[in-house]
């Protein structure tokens, strides 16, 4: 079965400018909408409620620009999350070395050897900040942690960081994977509101073959073929 092809922009020039302009000749095409109706009756109402809503629709749609801004917040928010439980972990570790005088089996418990590579893994901390909560709980090592001023507390926070990190883990990585459902429907929603201006442009070289004024307004540039009408004075 064929892939569905990947949709593109239906122009060349820039998004933002190509909306603007779709406004401007939008409103232009309001004022002047009798103009129209009878040589193109397809653009008789509701057209211009309908374009103007996917104006406004297209202006709402979030830029890849905004989507990435918005990545790398969750992605600080994650960074932070591990960074405090590499904390928690090492003051575990602290204690554990100096009770048990860095004992290399018990610290091995504790998955000591494991933290220089976990610390570059978001979920490699999380499985460490566990082990090390059901290492610290243990009867076997816990009353003598406490004796030499391990808390309760510390131990506490072990599982929620763990729980906190893959939570906003799993919530960046899925927002991660809706970037290209996103771009999807940006592109769609951009290619409407240029169908729109480009039945209304269209139809303006018949409506006003004889008024160079008004063709001028309608007049289509999307950065490949024209260029932007000169401006007089």
């Amino acid at each position: 079965m064929k892939k569905p092809d990947e949709p593109t922009l239906d122009y060349s020039m820039d998004s933002q400018e190509m909306l603007q302009d779709s406004q401007t000749k939008h409103d232009i095409f309001v004022e002047k909408e009798s103009d129209f109706i009878e040589i193109a009756p397809y653009l008789a109402p509701p057209f211009a409620t309908q374009w103007q809503s996917h104006i406004t629709d297209a202006k709402n749609v979030k830029t890849d620009e905004d989507f990435l801004a918005d990545q790398e917040v969750m992605t600080q928010d994650l960074n932070k999350l591990v960074a405090d439980g590499c904390d928690t972990i090492q003051t575990v570790y602290f204690y554990v070395e100096h009770t048990f005088n860095g004992d290399k089996a018990i610290l091995h418990k504790f998955g000591r050897h494991l933290y220089d590579e976990s610390r570059k893994s978001p979920l490699s901390v999380r499985d460490l900040l566990r082990k090390v909560a059901t290492v610290a709980s243990d009867g076997q090592f816990k009353p003598q942690l406490m004796t030499k001023g391990l808390t309760q507390a510390v131990i506490d926070k072990l599982e929620p960081q763990a729980s906190a990190i893959e939570t906003k883990f799993n919530e960046r990585d899925k927002y991660m994977s809706s970037r290209l459902e996103l771009t999807q429907n940006r592109v769609l929603s951009y290619n409407q509101v240029w169908a729109d201006m480009v039945s209304v442009c269209d139809a303006a070289k018949l409506v006003y073959k004889n008024n160079y004024a008004m063709a001028q307004q309608f007049l289509l540039y999307d950065g490949r073929t024209q260029s932007p009408p000169e401006k007089t004075e």
